[in-house]
């Protein structure tokens, strides 16, 4: 089964590489048909292709894109929001504040159009929280606390002692016992 749709891919010169590389609202990258000169001078035609991405930390696609001396590495689907949905780095009044782009389905390979859209970093927490794609809690590895350390955490901080003793007693930030105690973290 493919993993693109019926509907039409349609390209866009990347800024900054125009004429050298495009991007689809597909979240395909590839790069044109020129020529290019060799270190010993020469010209000689270089056929355009399709670029495969390196994952980055097992979370996003990247690609390089090269211009003579000019190497960029820059993550697919934010190349794929610049071209198709604007730039929120330019003063567009919609985008304002919306510097992060969120996957809607959570896939973070699936970097179509379709499936991108500019958000708050708040936002974009609030989207991985209310949809389950972070991983809370107990199924997160590097969780100090454990669901009893919550519950006695939160029954002492209901009797009056402060974030700051709790804090110190189980070896984490005022920040963390904060987040629990307000239940941002260790939701139900």
């Amino acid at each position: 089964m493919s993993n693109y749709s019926t509907e039409e891919e349609i390209f866009k010169d990347v800024t900054g590489f125009e004429g050298l590389y495009q991007v689809s609202n597909m979240g395909r990258v590839r790069s044109l048909d020129r020529l290019t000169e060799c270190k010993n001078g020469k010209i000689v035609p270089k056929k355009g292709k399709f670029l495969k991405s390196d994952i980055s930390g097992g979370h996003y696609g990247r690609v390089t894109l090269r211009d003579k001396d000019v190497s960029k590495r820059d993550f697919v689907h934010r190349l794929v929001a610049f071209e198709f949905l604007g730039n929120p780095f330019k003063g567009d009044v919609l985008l304002k504040g919306k510097t992060e782009v969120n996957h809607k389905d959570g896939n973070t390979f699936n970097n179509a159009l379709t499936n991108l859209e500019w958000v708050t970093k708040s936002e974009n927490m609030l989207h991985a929280r209310e949809n389950g794609f972070t991983a809370h809690g107990a199924i997160n590895g590097r969780a100090i606390l454990d669901e009893r350390d919550v519950s006695v955490i939160r029954r002492l901080y209901d009797k009056g002692v402060t974030q700051q003793v709790l804090s110190e007693a189980y070896g984490v930030s005022r920040a963390n016992i904060g987040d629990v105690v307000n239940f941002k973290t260790w939701i139900r």
